[in-house]
């Protein structure tokens, strides 16, 4: 049996795909490289930049400067991680480079864990001037000037078994 995952696209009110670039959210999650293949073709096709951001789960504020560097150094290391993961993927469905853009910081607690928060989403996609948006979790209702996109069911599949090639006699 092969497992089934969703790709969510929202459409940034205001931007026209061709005129914004593509952020793709990336969750660590086991339908992030069919999220990246589609983010890559998307950009590619309308000529626009690629940026990537990768959710990390983040315990709060620290009023202590260093443990605050200290959780600073590994949730960018872990967003890095997450990135270089699917790297591959977008080189090989045609970005020929991406932006590792941000790290989008969500509370540890199960309250994101079938969602992503819009606000922190569409504050992220106005700032790189994103006019899609593409990842594996739905945004929460309200959209707040995002509009759903094309909901893309992406099914892992396997490769054909080729047999060696037999000479003809």
């Amino acid at each position: 049996m092969t497992p089934h995952h969703a790709v969510h696209v929202y459409q940034v009110d205001g931007r026209h795909p061709s005129r914004g670039h593509v952020l793709l959210i990336l969750t660590d999650g086991p339908a992030d490289p069919a999220a990246a293949t589609l983010a890559a073709q998307h950009a590619a096709d309308a000529g626009v930049l690629l940026y990537t951001a990768a959710v990390v789960a983040d315990t709060g504020f620290s009023i202590n400067a260093l443990l605050h560097r200290a959780r600073a150094r590994r949730h960018a290391t872990h967003a890095a991680a997450i990135t270089n993961r699917v790297a591959p993927t977008l080189h090989a469905a045609g970005a020929g480079h991406f932006l590792d853009a941000a790290t989008l910081k969500l509370p540890v607690n199960a309250q994101h864990a079938d969602h992503l928060p819009t606000p922190a989403v569409t504050r992220l996609a106005r700032n790189l001037d994103a006019a899609q948006i593409i990842t594996t979790l739905p945004l929460h209702e309200p959209l707040n000037g995002l509009t759903p996109g094309t909901h893309h069911d992406q099914t892992r599949r396997q490769l054909p078994q080729t047999s060696p090639a037999t000479p003809s006699e």
